[in-house]
């Protein structure tokens, strides 16, 4: 079963403070993931706790992203499918709208199909879409022009063998209630908010 403690301040350095006590109270031995805006910070608290002359195995830091790829790794590898992140969704993404323009579906977007903002701004949109977790029928929430694209997205996704941050993310939750994740130790630290 998952436990957990929650500490908050409105001051950084108090969040800090506390998230390094508890990194220093964690066995050395024992899988630990420090989760952040990125893994300077898990990085950082860690070197602050172990200094120079003392290590421990299988001690981690990273996003909440790089969390959640991890505990996803074994399903996505069995299902043969690969994560990625927006750069790649993004070029995927350019390549729904060429060949929807192609097929000559597209209406109001077809004035903006060349430029470089369309996918990315297309690629956020689905992705909130996708991360929703309620199933949606696109035709009945979208335009028929974005509903032929969320639908050509999703095909690509599924064509390429890739894997969002959304479908990542709803595996690694289900890892989480597995005890594919016992004896791990995770940290969820955000050090900039005030």
């Amino acid at each position: 079963a998952l436990s957990g403690r929650v500490f908050c301040s409105s001051a950084s350095a108090d969040r800090l403070a506390v998230a390094r006590e508890w990194v220093e109270a964690q066995p050395r031995d024992r899988p630990l993931w420090i989760v952040g805006v990125d893994s300077g910070v898990g990085r950082e608290l860690i070197r602050s706790v172990l200094g120079c002359t003392e290590s421990a195995f299988g001690w981690r830091a990273g996003s909440l992203s790089d969390f959640a790829g991890e505990l996803a790794a074994s399903e996505l590898a069995r299902d043969v499918m690969l994560p990625v992140k927006h750069d790649i969704l993004t070029s995927l993404c350019s390549r729904v709208l060429e060949e929807t323009e192609a097929a000559g579906a597209l209406e109001a977007l077809a004035p903006l199909a060349g430029m470089p903002g369309l996918p990315r701004a297309l690629v956020r949109t689905f992705t909130e879409l996708r991360g929703l977790d309620v199933p949606i029928v696109p035709e009945e929430v979208l335009s028929r022009e974005l509903s032929t694209l969320f639908l050509g997205y999703e095909k690509a996704l599924v064509r390429e063998g890739f894997a969002d941050e959304p479908q990542t993310s709803r595996i690694a939750v289900r890892e989480l209630a597995t005890d594919a994740v016992r004896g791990l130790s995770v940290l969820i630290v955000d050090p900039h908010c005030r």
